[in-house]
């Protein structure tokens, strides 16, 4: 773990920030709209499918209503069923609902399929920016918390970014359309709802930045315990070798503990919205049966006008409940686009020049100009100091020492994976910061002490350093 200036450990979200030398942005929105923009017109069907949706709901009251104003009829001596009216309003509101059941189907399956372009885009731009970073990022970044951002992070993004808006779109049109209908009817009915709305704005702001804090502390937490897996398996050699299983299964379970901890102390923070709007559903229930049961014994609504306006109230307060798992989906799905920018405004510490000169014909002279490098520049002891080493094309030489002295090291400033502090690093007598970082290695072969095989055959694996070969040579 690295150390800050006040020599106390620095956290991986800080040292995430120092690397992309900007601090976590809050602020999401403005970041996550263009990634819509391939699927727009997806998105845009969603939304109207959604209204379309709301629609068939509200044609359910309206059966109510006529049912129980027209369905039965008094004769003056007993109640006669309309039958043909009966069975015309069943039909009507079987469709209803058939149209509710294929429509929501086409909706998932539009939403489901922008989802998957979007996301595989958002994993290809982070799988290249992973490539493109330097070295020294990866030196000082767990691979672990490089996974989590490309798989969970991305994975978490989808009910927020494809399924959020049109469901929120939904529940704030029913909300809206209940609350005109309970107007159009009666405006006591609308009086005796819209007290709990003040409630209900006071507890969705504080849930909201509750939620989002305790969310993202639990994202925090799985990505440490999914680096120190990824570590494990890297390392497993070295773990059996050296006899700590059983302390690295105590490190990873205290690991585990963390995350656990930090789940519970968010869902005991938050888990208080979900009664509270289930409390606001039942007391607006009341409220209404007891306005609705006087309005009645005064005239002013007819028995129908109390059933649709049972069904409006349902309809107003049932989106209430479901603000639960949409905060719920913003709070995770904003934690984890906050880490995922955040590694994307990471640039790259050794970059290309503008205008790199070109390498037409390489002979070989490498030279090492009073060359100095620290791994951590502000520390004060190089690696390297004033070192000046010439080797012509064509010579063999061999460099030997204790490990740690800085025979690697020269390896990787020659290939340009770390940048000089002082001096030059020349090939031909160019000097290599002039010349872009593919061009320069395609003329450089290193074979390192610790090789790594990818899947594949072991010709898939040397067609790696032959570029553009398919078959063999």
């Amino acid at each position: 773990m690295s150390k800050n200036a006040g020599n106390t450990a620095m956290s991986d979200i800080e040292i995430e920030e120092r690397l992309a030398k900007k601090a976590l942005d809050r602020s999401m929105l403005q970041r996550l709209l263009p990634l819509l923009k391939p699927v727009r017109g997806q998105v845009a069907w969603v939304i109207v499918l959604e209204l379309v949706l709301v629609f068939t709901v509200f044609l359910r009251p309206w059966f109510v209503r006529e049912l129980l104003d027209r369905g039965l009829v008094h004769d003056g001596t007993a109640w006669l069923l309309d039958l043909p009216l009966v069975l015309w309003l069943g039909a009507g509101l079987a469709a209803s609902w058939l149209g509710r059941i294929l429509l929501g189907g086409l909706s998932q399956y539009i939403a489901g399929s922008a989802a998957i372009a979007v996301l595989n885009q958002l994993r290809v731009r982070v799988f290249a920016h992973v490539q493109a970073l330097s070295i020294g990022y990866f030196d000082r970044t767990r691979a672990g918390r490089i996974l989590s951002r490309a798989d969970r992070d991305v994975d978490a993004l989808e009910p927020l970014l494809i399924q959020g808006p049109p469901e929120l779109l939904g529940a704030l049109l029913r909300c809206t359309l209940a609350a005109l209908m309970l107007w159009l009817i009666t405006p006591l009915f609308f009086f005796a709802l819209i007290g709990s709305v003040p409630l209900l704005f006071l507890a969705t702001w504080a849930f909201k930045r509750v939620a989002q804090r305790n969310w993202a502390r639990v994202a925090e937490q799985r990505s440490r315990f999914t680096a120190h897996l990824v570590e494990s398996v890297g390392g497993v050699r070295l773990l059996q070798q050296s006899g700590r299983e059983a302390d690295n299964q105590r490190r990873y379970r205290g690991l585990l503990d963390e995350f656990n901890n930090a789940l519970i102390t968010g869902s005991l923070r938050s888990g208080w919205f979900a009664p509270f709007t289930a409390l606001l559903a039942a007391g607006g229930m009341a409220v209404l049966v007891l306005v609705g049961a006087y309005s009645l014994a005064q005239g002013t609504v007819t028995v129908g006008q109390v059933g649709e306006s049972l069904f409006y109230v349902m309809l107003f307060l049932g989106p209430l409940q479901e603000l639960t798992d949409l905060f719920e989906r913003y709070a995770t799905g904003s934690a984890s686009a906050q880490r995922i920018f955040l590694l994307l405004d990471t640039a790259p510490e050794i970059r290309d020049p503008e205008r790199p000169l070109p390498l037409p014909r390489v002979q070989g002279e490498v030279h090492f100009d009073k060359v100095r490098f620290a791994y951590q520049p502000d520390s004060g002891r190089p690696v390297i100091d004033d070192l000046d080493l010439r080797i012509r094309a064509g010579e063999v030489l061999a460099i030997v020492g204790p490990s740690g002295h800085g025979k690697s090291t020269l390896v990787q400033l020659l290939t340009r994976f770390y940048e000089v502090n002082d001096g030059a690093v020349r090939l031909d007598g160019v000097d290599i910061r002039h010349v872009s970082q593919a061009q320069l290695r395609q003329h450089i072969g290193v074979v390192l002490q610790d090789n790594v095989l990818f899947a594949g055959s072991i010709l898939d694996n040397l067609r790696l350093a032959a570029r553009g070969r398919t078959t063999p040579a």
